[in-house]
């Protein structure tokens, strides 16, 4: 996900196996209810900290049968409502896959 307009030599920053975000946040253990407002304090923090690029581990959930993940949509949904949040992926296969966020954040 990218916001319209973002130009592609930003949203290179998120891809590939050179990724080094300047932050990180694990979400594990946390419950909902934890983990949203955990997310916006790092969010703000990251911004004041002038960083660019996090990553955001939330795990895959779903370890018992029939369980749905729950902070991974949890995290999608606020991160792509947050105003700062210029693109995110899926984070690649050494730094947690589909268990984590790579984010690109708007410089202040």
């Amino acid at each position: 996900m990218a916001l319209p307009g973002v130009p592609n030599r930003l949203l290179r920053r998120l891809d590939g196996e050179r990724f080094e975000p300047e932050a990180e946040l694990d979400l594990h253990g946390l419950t909902a209810a934890q983990a949203a407002p955990a997310l916006q304090r790092f969010i703000a923090d990251c911004l004041a900290a002038g960083c660019e690029r996090v990553r955001v581990i939330h795990g895959k959930g779903g370890r018992a049968v029939g369980d749905l993940p729950v902070l991974k949509p949890l995290a999608i949904a606020s991160l792509k409502g947050h105003p700062a949040v210029l693109a995110l992926r899926s984070a690649g296969p050494r730094d947690g896959g589909s268990g984590a966020l790579r984010v690109l954040l708007r410089r202040a």
